[in-house]
């Protein structure tokens, strides 16, 4: 269990992650809406996606993470990376994997916070890929 100083640490680069990850939404014109707490790209479409921002902090983070737990119990049809250069004031998007891809791509594995689904950043889709 992380202590509630680096709870509250991960709860807030999560959050500027997601509002980053709607800012280039809006670039993108990919429209998004919140359904039951969710955040769902294409809403009302045939389109529609669940998604899921996905936000690394570190140097040597190099690949998104999600708790085999939560990815079975909440899935988003998408994650999209993003990578907070704090030092330098920066975010880079990464891109976007499916969960369907996600669930293929890796053995699941254990970094030392329980069993997680995950890919290397390098290994994410072009979030421009998601308008066509």
């Amino acid at each position: 269990m992380k202590n509630p100083q680096e709870q509250f640490l991960r709860l807030k680069i999560e959050k500027i992650g997601e509002e980053i990850g709607k800012e280039a939404l809006k670039i993108l014109k990919i429209p998004y809406d919140y359904i039951n707490d969710t955040i769902v790209i294409f809403p009302n479409t045939l389109k529609q996606k669940t998604i899921e921002f996905k936000t690394l902090w570190e140097l040597y983070h190099i690949r998104i993470q999600i708790p085999k737990d939560v990815f079975i119990s909440k899935p988003r049809d998408i994650y999209i990376g993003i990578k907070l250069r704090l030092e330098i004031n920066k975010a880079y998007i990464y891109g976007y994997i499916t969960y369907e891809e996600l669930a293929k791509l890796h053995p699941i594995k254990d970094f030392g916070e329980g069993p997680v689904y995950w890919a290397y950043l390098y290994e994410l889709h072009p979030l421009e890929e998601l308008i066509k």
